[in-house]
């Protein structure tokens, strides 16, 4: 059900965020940044030809997190970790194990880079789904944690 995505998915990917993470607007020139620079860690779930939601992972510094819609010229030269900047599943997806399915690929990037963690700030009170896939919060948290809001938690899985 996840398959890679490609740059005529971009407005089917604006579409969810924009349903689900309300509050947390990127622009389009995000996504397709991230796209660009590392499209091995994008993708799209779909059934039955009904976009679910869509992940997006790129290699990234543990000490320097993302600001929400920060364009980047390049990756970091050294990454430290592979960083989960989204996981964005509609209702509709409940109940069909993407988060976990999803979570094996980041697992499998992850070691194919020959990195041995995965960071990601948790939104919207999704830190215990991200602590039952393995993630734990670190604090104190880096700077620009903040730019994600209050409940805001910046959480690393070790693999």
């Amino acid at each position: 059900m996840w398959r890679p995505m490609v740059k005529t998915d971009l407005d089917t990917v604006l579409t969810i965020a924009a349903e689900v993470h309300i509050g947390f607007g990127e622009d389009r020139s995000l996504f397709a940044n991230r796209l660009e620079l590392y499209p091995d860690g994008c993708w799209l779930a779909e059934d039955q030809g009904q976009a679910l939601g869509y992940s997006m992972a790129f290699p990234g510094l543990t000490v320097k997190p993302p600001k929400l819609n920060e364009l980047w010229d390049a990756l970091p030269a050294n990454p430290d970790c592979l960083y989960w900047h989204d996981l964005c599943l509609r209702a509709t997806a409940r109940g069909k194990k993407l988060g976990s399915r999803i979570n094996d690929k980041m697992v499998a990037l992850t070691r194919q880079l020959g990195l041995h963690q995965i960071a990601l700030i948790s939104v919207h009170d999704s830190a215990p789904f991200w602590a039952g896939q393995g993630f734990v919060r670190q604090l104190p948290a880096p700077p620009s944690v903040a730019n994600y809001g209050a409940d805001a938690q910046f959480m690393i899985k070790k693999v």
